[in-house]
């Protein structure tokens, strides 16, 4: 590469940088924090590519499914993470019917928690940003290693 086509190229990564990625392809993003294989690993059913989509306040979820076995869900907090961390913290917290669990080693700070019969959700902080990793399908005590193996993948591609 000359020297004109690699300042036209880093011209190019500022302005997209600046400008912000656009929300699809921001989304899609989200899908390369877990493959489809670490999906199926997880749900114990084939599962195909994630389908990414817009969450809510600027998050990015992508939605892995194994029709009627189970489900992987990943949503990525990049702005605010922490603070959105905390607020998801507080209210499985105050909820009575969850019994939420510190997982240590994992990020800056980790929660699990059961949400109903056959889904399991994992919150993980690190600096500023944050996922949260749903599943179900699977027991309680599978769910939780595979959140937290889930997790480590995905924390290592942030």
């Amino acid at each position: 590469m000359n020297r004109t086509s690699l300042n036209i190229h880093s011209i190019l990564f500022a302005i997209l940088g600046l400008a912000g990625i656009p929300a699809a392809l921001a989304a899609d993003r989200v899908c390369e924090l877990i493959t489809p294989s670490e999906a199926t690993a997880a749900v114990g059913a084939a599962i195909p590519a994630g389908v990414a989509s817009p969450g809510e306040s600027g998050d990015h979820l992508c939605r892995y499914v194994a029709a009627r076995q189970g489900m992987v869900a990943i949503t990525l907090a990049e702005d605010h993470g922490r603070e959105k961390f905390e607020k998801a913290k507080a209210k499985i917290q105050s909820d009575p019917a969850l019994t939420p669990e510190n997982i240590p080693g994992l990020g800056d700070q980790a929660v699990f928690a059961n949400i109903s019969r056959s889904i399991s959700e994992l919150l993980v902080v690190k600096g500023d940003k944050s996922i949260a990793i749903a599943l179900s399908g699977r027991t309680v005590d599978a769910s939780k290693e595979a959140l937290k193996e889930l997790a480590r993948k995905a924390l290592s591609r942030m």
